[in-house]
């Protein structure tokens, strides 16, 4: 698809074009003798840049329709301009003081590159921008619409650049100079009339211009007296060519005339083009002037009498005399002539024949157009077959055919060259805009209509072109009702309601009536798969079904219609899609129209019957093995796809009828086709009735045929028959909850206790499929309940399933609730976990033990309070169920509702006795568990309800451990409050002071502090808060202990104190608060300072705070301390007898040996 952006990008090239045309121009505007037309033209070109640059910015929000149809106007708009572009710069190039030789040298230029003049190449590009102003994108040039129309206008008064007599080739002819749009493609009786580009080899050639006038023998000349003899026996096409030619729109068409296939045929290499499509979409005729030759005929459905294959070849041969001197009329023709004097003109085709082959010598090429043979008449005198086999023996000429596509022409012709006609947007847009501008009424309604309703004219084209559907017969149709108002007012009424296009369907059905009654019969087959299928059909489906209209017993291929047969006998109405090759009709309004033609057209029953019919055949028993096999089938059996999906469909809609029903019975008596259709229908997929041996009970239950199953009960030899599913009527009718069907199979006998190869019964599928009624039905009936298939009962899938009509009809009706499973699940788990509380009550009342166990040590409330069910724990706990009985992990009905953070179900259970402070295996108790999970609503309603916080889990932590060490505060805070005594030592000796310090926690610290904790108490390794605060780099807590007193001087078990750690990781933050207190002390107050804070105090190894700095070098930490000046021992010694001073002389420490010396070491 073209996107918005491509179009940006073409009008970007085309620009880049505009702006270089512009420059070459400047460069040579002064040359003499430069043609007006020239500066003419430049002048225009500004106006082009300026509505392009401003489309540039819209094009990239153009949708993929618009899109499309622009591309190919920008790329005609493209082409001219990259033409005008290339002529300016020829003369650049070779430009010379000397005027006449600039003109020969643009007059060579044209001649040789068959370029068209500069002034029509700018004519052009308006034209085009006239069509573009008809979309959004364009909106600049719909504002200048008047200036580039006055542009256009002045640009057809230019004088020419190069004269017409200039123009003239070797052969003396003169090629057309309609900016490069000097051929024109015209429809064959009326449809389609495009205009196109392109000149081959220097000859005049034309789609749709009038008749060339060719060098006609004089009056009086032996030429002249042969065409008069000829002429009464001959079909005149002159004035149905000339009306045609009188349609045409200009532009329309370029895209066939770049076809390769098109110019082969034009150049002779293709001797046979055949030009195809749908009725509308515009068929061509080509007329070509001396010294070539152009013949043509024209075939039309409606003409009062239709040509013999005589008049025919009588009509090509006077075109071919017409256009020839009489020096040069053949020799056999000369022959002839005294003979036709004497005796008239004989009708004789062979003879004819030979004629037009001696005449087609005298030109160098001859082009033979043959329009619209679809309508030529094949029956009952096989004129179409004869006329073709005839003008196929005309080697010389070249020959293209159009028609409709699917004429059976590529076994009459031989398979031609082929080209499929398409109608294009942008040709339909052209079309519709020059029709509105051309007509000069209704350009002025048109005027009128805008300057009262702003936006009219563009309404109109696309109400137009949306209508038509690529259709040009139809846009035609609504033009012509259009072109008829005598007022604005009244064209505008007429656009809102333009008539239907059922003249054109009256025609049609008009064609199909004046048929052979074989091809009527032929009609109305595919316009009743037309009209009444209930999917698209191919249309190789719908020639198979044509087959099986009456009944037989196999397919029999002679009466199996070609395609092309199918679509010409349909007379255009129904059309081919090209790629799905589906049966469509031509405009989406035919089906409407169908359904309230008079035509009798056969419905539902019809197609029913054929359908039936179809899968009746005898080939059908024999079922297929494989997917591979079951398509092989489909694809040689082409209806039978459609007939096994959709038989029941049309047999539903065709009321009482006892001819179909018998057909219907015979087809549903015979297994062996019934399960052929099934395996078609379900193509082998994994769903249960893909299967063999399906009975036609079983598909009388699958498509609720109420009527059939109850007559083929009558005399069904087994009602318990099962497929190779193991599943019988019976499973089926449960299955798709055939209520009626359930019932009546169960009065006839059939079987409810009957088991498929899952072991399943009639009534596990019921309430597997969710059929209540079904289910009732084999409840009532005496199905047993409590039957297991593989792995269930009836009553356990619909409790696991949460199916509570089902569970509640089976518990009401005895279903046995104490059953356990071999997953060792119980019915009441099943009830509690996936059904309602209505459901689990019933269970209760009949038996089922609220407190019994499961294997893994599941409780009802352990599950009620586990997901929150605070209404079927109220209802347990009402009924003396036990609330504290624990699962296999230990924990409780109260931990799991803690954990799931159900605050209902908390308070219900404390309230109904649940101890809440017993430990789980893990030994946390609830208020652990709300801490840990921070649940803080939780921990504040646990406290309230007396939880202990003094409980400790294996760690040895309480819950304040646990709040401190998530750093829940507001958690941590409530349980301060309401213990006695926080200061817990764990198991690591550690307090909640060593956790909050653990966790950069100032404020909790800070708490704790308030709340009394000991600062100094040392952990299982020595360590205090203090040290913990140091290692964690936290020096606001540090501080804060510091402030409150703490001993900076206690060891831990490596005889390391605080200020040690600081001064080994380098806790520069640290040592200078230390620095900073000492200095706040001064020399008189530092000794006794020094009982909690002595930064001279060695470790086990004589190593003070200065040593650990030295030895880790760490510069920072050393410049901090220097600065406590001489109360800092610079010169002691450790164990080892190592000063500071030299442990930094040994090593290399030079910064560090410089820092000491400064500071006196």
């Amino acid at each position: 698809m073209v996107s918005g952006i491509e179009i940006a990008g073409l009008i970007s090239a085309i620009i880049t074009i505009v702006d270089t045309a512009i420059d070459f121009y400047d460069a040579i505007k002064d040359l003499n003798g430069l043609p007006e037309a020239f500066k003419q033209v430049h002048a225009r070109l500004p106006l082009v840049r300026e509505i392009l640059l401003d489309a540039k910015g819209l094009a990239k929000n153009a949708d993929e329709n618009e899109a499309s149809a622009l591309k190919s106007v920008l790329e005609n708009c493209q082409e001219k301009a990259e033409e005008l572009k290339k002529i300016f710069l020829h003369v650049l190039q070779d430009k010379s003081e000397d005027g006449a030789f600039v003109v020969s040298v643009y007059r060579a230029f044209v001649m040789r590159n068959k370029r068209s003049r500069v002034e029509t190449l700018m004519q052009s590009i308006l034209e085009d921008f006239q069509i573009l102003s008809t979309y959004a994108v364009f909106e600049a040039a719909k504002k200048k619409e008047d200036d580039i129309e006055k542009a256009r206008q002045e640009m057809t008064k230019v004088p020419p650049s190069i004269d017409d007599s200039d123009l003239e080739d070797k052969s003396g002819s003169t090629w057309n100079q309609n900016a490069g749009r000097d051929m024109y493609v015209l429809s064959g009786s009326g449809r389609l009339y495009h205009g196109g580009s392109s000149s081959y080899e220097g000859q005049h050639m034309y789609f749709g211009t009038a008749t060339p006038q060719g060098t006609h023998p004089s009056p009086n000349s032996f030429g002249s007296c042969v065409i008069k003899l000829l002429e009464p026996v001959c079909t005149s096409y002159v004035a149905k060519h000339n009306s045609l030619v009188s349609q045409r729109t200009d532009g329309t068409g370029d895209w066939l005339l770049q076809q390769k296939s098109f110019k082969k045929w034009i150049d002779g290499s293709c001797k046979l083009l055949w030009c195809h499509g749908h009725l509308g979409t515009g068929k061509s005729i080509l007329v070509i002037d001396t010294p070539t030759a152009c013949i043509y005929v024209y075939f039309d459905y409606e003409a009062a009498s239709q040509p013999t294959v005589a008049d025919l070849l009588a009509s090509l041969l006077f075109q071919l005399l017409k256009k020839q001197k009489s020096e040069h009329i053949a020799n056999q023709i000369e022959n002839e002539f005294s003979d036709w004097k004497t005796n008239g003109v004989p009708r004789n085709s062979d003879r004819f024949l030979t004629m037009i082959k001696a005449m087609a010598e005298k030109y160098s090429k001859v082009y033979l157009v043959v329009d619209a043979l679809d309508e030529c008449h094949e029956h009952p005198s096989n004129t179409r077959q004869d006329f073709l086999q005839a003008i196929v023996q005309l080697r010389s000429v070249n020959l293209l055919v159009t028609s409709r596509t699917h004429m059976g022409l590529k076994q009459l012709l031989k398979n031609p060259t082929e080209i499929s006609i398409q109608a294009q947007e942008a040709d339909l847009r052209m079309f519709v805009v020059s029709r509105f501008r051309g007509g000069e009424k209704i350009n002025r309604f048109m005027i009128e209509a805008e300057k009262t309703s702003p936006g009219f004219q563009s309404l109109a084209v696309e109400t137009i072109i949306k209508r038509a559907q690529k259709i040009f017969l139809l846009a035609k149709s609504d033009m012509d009702c259009l072109a008829a108002c005598p007022t604005a007012g009244l064209l505008r009424e007429a656009l809102a309601k333009l008539p239907d296009i059922t003249t054109t369907y009256d025609k049609a059905l008009q064609r199909i009536q004046r048929q052979s009654p074989s091809q009527q019969q032929l009609a109305k087959h595919g316009l009743s798969c037309l009209l009444f299928s209930v999917s698209p059909l191919t249309v190789q489906a719908v020639c198979h079904a044509f087959a099986a209209r009456d009944r037989r017993t196999y397919l029999d291929n002679d009466y199996i219609p070609e395609e092309d047969e199918l679509i010409s006998a349909c007379a255009g109405i129904a059309v081919v899609e090209q790629t799905s090759k589906l049966l469509r009709p031509m405009h989406e309004t035919v089906k409407s129209y169908l359904m309230k033609s008079p035509e009798e057209i056969p419905g539902e029953n019809y197609i029913a019957t054929v359908c039936l019919n179809y899968l009746s055949y005898d080939a059908f028993p024999e079922t297929v093995k494989s997917k591979s096999e079951l398509e092989q089938r489909i694809n040689y059996y082409a209806f039978m796809k459609y007939a096994s999906n959709h038989w029941v469909h049309h047999f539903r809609h065709t009321g009482e009828n006892e001819r179909l029903k018998s057909l219907a019975m015979n087809f549903l008596r015979n297994s062996a086709k019934v399960t052929s259709s099934f395996q078609v229908t379900t193509g082998f997929s994994n769903i249960p009735h893909t299967v063999k041996g399906v009975t036609g009970l079983h598909a009388a239950v699958y498509y609720d045929l109420r009527d059939i199953a109850k007559s083929l009960l009558l005399d069904w030899p087994d009602i318990n028959a099962a497929c190779s599913e193991g599943q019988t009527a019976l499973h089926w009718s449960a299955k798709y909850g055939r209520d009626y069907l359930v019932d009546m199979l169960l009065e006839a006998g059939a079987d409810p206790e009957c088991k498929d190869l899952e072991e399943n019964t009639p009534l596990h599928l019921a309430v597997m499929s969710e059929h209540i009624c079904a289910t009732e039905f084999l409840v009532k009936k005496g199905a047993r309940l409590d039957v297991w298939n593989k792995r269930w009962t009836p009553f356990r899938w619909a409790l696991k399933n949460g199916l509570r009509k089902e569970a509640l009809l089976l518990a009401r009706n005895g279903a046995d609730v104490n059953v356990l499973g071999d997953d060792g699940w119980s019915t009441l788990r099943f009830a509690i976990s996936y059904a309602d509380l209505d459901v689990v009550e019933l269970l209760i009342q009949h038996g089922e033990n609220i407190n019994r166990e499961c294997k893994s040590g599941w409780t009802p409330v352990g599950e009620a309070a586990m997901y929150g069910k605070v209404d079927l724990l109220r209802f347990l706990l009402k009924r003396r169920a036990q609330a504290d009985t624990p699962d296999r992990y230990g924990c409780t009905p109260l931990r799991h509702a803690v954990r799931y953070n159900h605050t209902a179900a908390v308070g219900l259970l404390i309230e109904h006795g649940a101890d809440k402070d017993v430990p789980c295996e893990d030994g946390l108790t609830p208020l652990m568990q709300a801490v840990l999970s921070g649940f803080e609503r939780l921990v504040w309603l646990l406290l309230e309800y007396g939880a202990r916080t003094d409980i400790v889990d294996k760690k040895g932590w309480t819950a304040l451990h646990h709040a401190l060490s998530k750093r829940a505060s507001s958690s941590g805070w409530l349980l301060l409050e309401a213990m006695k005594n926080p200061d817990v030592v764990d198991r690591d000796g550690m307090t909640p002071l060593h956790v909050a310090a653990g966790h950069c926690d100032a404020p909790t610290v800070w708490l704790l502090l308030e709340k009394g904790l000991q600062m100094d108490k040392r952990d299982n390794e020595g360590c205090t808060p203090l040290h913990i605060a140091v290692c964690r780099d936290d020096s606001t807590i540090f501080e804060l202990l510091m402030e409150r007193g703490a001993n900076a001087n206690i060891q831990d078990n490596n005889g390391l104190t605080a200020l040690h750690h600081a001064a080994k990781q380098g806790k520069t933050a640290v040592i200078a608060h230390v620095v900073k207190t000492i200095r706040a002390y001064g020399l008189d107050r530092q000794q006794r300072l020094s009982n909690t804070l002595d930064v001279n105090r060695p470790d086990f190894q004589g190593l003070t705070v200065l040593h650990h700095a030295v030895r880790k070098n760490q510069l920072n930490v050393l410049l901090e301390l220097v600065k406590i000046g001489p109360s800092l021992q610079l010169n002691t010694y450790d164990d080892k007898g190592v000063s500071p001073l030299s442990h930094a002389i040994l090593h290399n420490y030079l910064e560090v040996v410089s820092i000491l010396i400064r500071a006196g070491a």
